[in-house]
């Protein structure tokens, strides 16, 4: 099961996305939150909390539909 990161700091919950550079940036879409590991979420959510005191959730995700390869 995959596992996404939230934030409920801001007027409506945010939602980890990481960039290419293995930066955290928060959006509104649940939809295009990364999923992490469960080892990766820990990971992300202790690294963080060394420098805020903002409580972050690890929530359980459902995995992201693959379109399917066309036939050739």
């Amino acid at each position: 099961m995959p596992f996404i990161i939230s934030r409920k700091d801001a007027p409506s919950k945010l939602y980890a996305n990481k960039d290419a550079e293995g930066d955290i940036q928060w959006g509104p879409s649940r939809d295009e939150a990364t999923r992490f590991t469960e080892p990766e979420a820990e990971t992300v959510v202790l690294e963080f909390g060394k420098y805020s005191d903002i409580d972050l959730d690890i929530e359980g995700a459902k995995e992201i539909e693959q379109p399917a390869a066309e036939a050739a």
